[in-house]
């Protein structure tokens, strides 16, 4: 139970923040630091 919360605010937060990456070709470096931590 405690994993389904953080799985499904996880996920959402990580399509969009990826979405956001391949849009962004400069920011792709900082947007994976961002993602790797």
């Amino acid at each position: 139970v405690k994993w389904e919360v953080p799985l499904p605010k996880v996920r959402p937060v990580a399509e969009d923040e990826m979405f956001r990456v391949i849009r962004s070709g400069k920011r792709k470096t900082k947007q994976w630091k961002r993602m790797v931590t």
